[in-house]
């Protein structure tokens, strides 16, 4: 694996840090590594290659045997992989199969009513002051309160769920590498003890809540998972639970704002609520995919070597002229809409059936709502593998 600047051929090199909070908007920055590096190396976070080109990204999602899914997160968050997120065949499917059946659209259809009386309650407890904080009175209070919910856990629970996941994923910008490190690995930490506490009551779970299904479920059809597998497995649904909806409906919120004409479209039908999230997860995809090259492979004559980690930009992908029609528009209307968000292949995003569900669910209550938002003052971002906003101040007309 290239460890050194010197190590891979000049023009390839790239200054990128997908912790620098001034690339917490990259599309600018992506765009041209896209044009004119669409295969670059980042000496970053120990060294890495960064794929901008809509159809590598999507072959890389694809080919898990050249590209897997093993150590990928850039730089590294937990000490143990997440399952099944960084788990690859033959046990991936074992886990899938446990997961599978709990992010079906028929059971997550199921909670649709609970999520829109949450956001409900959210956009009551503000409506009439006509001010919110976006982020801290509606992004993140929606999506902690369905994983809990979800979960079966207190409902005052949520908000230590989204100071853990930030400190994990963020970290301390700024600070030294060494204090970095410190803030994200007792967040790390504080999390798996959580985990292992509500594992610990076994005998405590609500019927169809997901812990006591996952009490009762079996790995191959043959044995319970162990609390360790337990707990990587609730590490994954937690951050993709938390930020990556929160990220989307936060920097949704700032499409909306700078394209009114698609606003009022959503106003006038609230039934483009679906395809509006479709785009949104497009146009800003949060998530950035890690993989780590097994198999020696070559990508747009490029020579990736057994070792190499990889970022596949999704949120570039998504961006991609190739692929996407005036890709840089949001387009309510945009008639194929094959984007990477959730990634491709065997690793896609369990959650996803749920995620469209929370995010059209609070679009369509917050232009019911509050529907002539405009911003007041200037947002606040972030950048990791997980992109999204601390705070978005927003102004509208105040309602009962």
């Amino acid at each position: 694996m290239p460890t050194r600047t010197e190590d891979v051929p000049a023009e390839l090199v790239v200054d990128f840090d997908i912790a620098d909070p001034a690339l917490a908007v990259p599309h600018e920055t992506l765009a041209a590594y896209q044009e004119k590096t669409p295969v670059a190396w980042s000496p970053r976070h120990g060294g890495h290659w960064i794929l901008t080109r809509y159809d590598d990204c999507h072959e890389a999602c694809r080919d898990w045997e050249v590209f897997s899914v093993e150590n990928a997160q850039v730089p590294r968050i937990t000490t143990e992989p997440s399952i099944p997120n960084e788990i690859d065949p033959p046990a991936h499917k074992h886990y899938r199969d446990v997961l599978n059946p709990l992010f079906s659209p028929r059971r997550m259809k199921a909670l649709e009513d609970r999520i829109r009386a949450v956001a409900v309650e959210l956009i009551d407890a503000f409506a009439a002051r006509g001010t919110c904080e976006f982020v801290t009175e509606f992004a993140q209070p929606i999506t902690a309160g369905t994983f809990v919910a979800l979960m079966g856990w207190p409902a005052e629970h949520a908000p230590q769920f989204d100071r853990w996941t930030t400190d994990m994923l963020v970290g301390k910008p700024g600070a030294s590498p060494e204090e970095d490190a410190r803030v994200r690995s007792e967040a790390n930490d504080a999390v798996f003890a959580y985990f292992g506490d509500m594992i610990a009551r076994r005998n405590d779970p609500r019927p169809d809540d997901v812990m006591s299904v996952l009490f009762t479920a079996r790995y191959d059809d043959e044995r319970p998972l162990t609390d360790t597998e337990l707990q990587k497995m609730l590490w994954l649904l937690m951050v993709g639970g938390l930020h990556t909806v929160r990220g989307v409906l936060s920097f949704g919120m700032l499409h909306f704002l700078r394209d009114r004409a698609q606003r009022d479209a959503l106003i006038a039908d609230p039934g483009l609520a679906g395809a509006a999230a479709e785009e949104l997860l497009r146009i800003d995809s949060p998530v950035a995919l890690g993989r780590l090259v097994k198999k020696r492979t070559v990508v747009r004559g490029v020579t990736l070597e057994p070792g190499d980690r990889v970022l596949l930009m999704s949120s570039a992908a998504g961006r991609d002229p190739a692929e996407f029609e005036d890709p840089g528009t949001l387009r309510l209307d945009r008639p194929t809409n094959r984007h990477l968000a959730f990634g491709a292949g065997i690793h896609r995003c369990v959650g996803s059936h749920l995620a469209r569900i929370e995010i059209r669910t609070a679009l369509e209550e917050i232009h019911r709502r509050m529907p002539d938002y405009e911003l007041d003052g200037d947002p606040v971002f972030h950048h990791s593998q997980v992109r999204g906003l601390e705070s978005l101040p927003l102004r509208f007309t105040p309602s009962r």
